[in-house]
């Protein structure tokens, strides 16, 4: 509000007033009130009778604003799963951009509560401002659109082969140990290596013993953004 630059100068002055402080009597009796209880991105969950309950999303889902929700049954275990997706770019300068999450795969569990899987294991990984999604639904296949602002639209298959190790089965690669690294945005191999011999965990795929072969590939996007997968394995 530009009248309070004025008043406060400095974040100093500013950091511990009360909204008293801040504005007269006269000011706050003709303001508009309203009641905030909940900020988390939630679900109403419907009976069937006409009652609803309100059921919190994981904490994955509370990174960022989600400006997108869409629900369907994906893995086919007959439970009704949720894709999500948010982020909001236009924040002013100095509160910063809203940017923490990537996509997200809940899956239900039947009961009304919803489990996050890490992309490792979805393959669901989106970058930018994601506002809606679709489902395409060709002869054979299901397909999700994921529509963003200023950005082209992503397409990602669905389908049961999902997991690192059923994608290297579809492959004809009969393995007896396997382990999948993943990264986004490091922009050549060298660098995506150097990150994950530094991280413990991605580390110890890489130089676990029984791992005997390694591939390594990745997707270019039109915006530079690069996401790289390592699969590792060793043949039964």
């Amino acid at each position: 509000m530009p009248a309070l630059k004025k008043k406060y100068l400095k974040y100093e002055n500013y950091k511990e007033q009360k909204i008293e402080d801040i504005f007269t009597s006269e000011q706050l009796q003709g303001a508009v009130k309203w009641e905030v209880n909940e900020l988390k991105s939630m679900v109403l969950l419907n009976d069937g009778k006409g009652n609803f309950t309100f059921q919190a999303l994981p904490i994955e889902a509370q990174f960022a604003p989600l400006k997108a929700l869409f629900a369907e049954d994906i893995d086919g275990d007959g439970y009704v799963d949720l894709i999500a997706g948010g982020n909001f770019m236009e924040a002013k300068p100095e509160t910063g951009i809203y940017a923490a999450t990537y996509g997200l795969y809940l899956k239900g569990n039947g009961d009304g509560s919803f489990e996050f899987i890490p992309a490792r294991e979805s393959g669901l990984l989106i970058n930018g401002a994601i506002r809606d999604f679709l489902i395409l639904k060709t002869d054979s296949k299901r397909k999700l659109l994921v529509l963003k602002n200023d950005a082209a639209a992503q397409v990602f298959e669905i389908g049961d082969k999902i997991l690192p190790w059923e994608r290297i089965e579809a492959a004809g690669y009969d393995w007896k140990n396997t382990g999948e690294n993943i990264g986004k945005g490091q922009r050549d191999w060298q660098t995506i290596f150097d990150d994950w011999v530094e991280s413990p965990g991605h580390c110890k795929n890489i130089m676990s013993a029984p791992v005997e072969e390694i591939a390594v590939y990745f997707i270019d996007y039109n915006n530079g953004q690069k996401y790289w997968t390592m699969l590792v394995a060793a043949e039964r």
